[in-house]
């Protein structure tokens, strides 16, 4: 019996497979719909009037599902939805060219509510506020729970976020009512 070595082009297609775990199934990019404002609720700590700064995706008002964007023509999108459970860890970012919103913390399926979540949001025109304690109200998706591996749906209140680096007339921190509503899908999981 003679053995026959295999062409050079069907080693290189099984290095190929084997380099890749032999799948051919596409991971889509993480995207994003983010609706994100300023509010002032009629106190001296904040002084901006309501400003819709950042919204990235289609309004959902005009589809009660709404269009999430990729990475790419000015957008920058990177998400992490991991854990299970009871227990699920964020860390979301989405940007654009009128500014940012990140959100880090640890969530319940079932809770939502202040668990440990940080923000930060970042309107080119006011500057960066923070908040360490914010509140996460889950919002209902067309199929599946609103937070899974992968993927969050929801709504992030944070009524005494600061402004870095800037005070009132009074010598006061500025604060203000900072919320969004958002969605993030096709996210890391580790």
């Amino acid at each position: 019996m003679t053995f026959r070595a295999p062409h050079p082009a069907v080693i290189a297609l099984y290095a190929l497979a084997l380099a890749t775990g032999c799948s051919s199934k596409k991971t889509d990019p993480p995207a994003a719909y983010v609706n994100a404002s300023i509010t002032d609720l009629g106190g001296a700590t904040c002084g901006i009037d309501e400003v819709s700064y950042l919204t990235i995706g289609s309004d959902p008002n005009e589809n009660p599902n709404p269009t999430r964007v990729s990475s790419g023509s000015g957008v920058s999108v990177t998400c992490m939805v991991s854990g299970s459970g009871s227990s699920f860890d964020l860390m979301l970012s989405a940007e654009n060219g009128q500014g940012s919103v990140t959100i880090q913390g640890t969530v319940s399926p079932d809770a939502g509510g202040p668990a440990d979540i940080t923000a930060t949001f970042v309107d080119l025109t006011n500057g960066a506020f923070s908040e360490n304690n914010c509140t996460i109200t889950f919002v209902s998706m067309p199929q599946g729970g609103p937070v899974a591996v992968g993927r969050v749906w929801g709504q992030i209140d944070c009524p005494t976020a600061t402004l870095q680096g800037k005070e009132n007339q009074y010598g006061m921190p500025i604060s203000c009512d900072l919320s969004a509503t958002f969605i993030f899908e096709n996210c890391l999981t580790e």
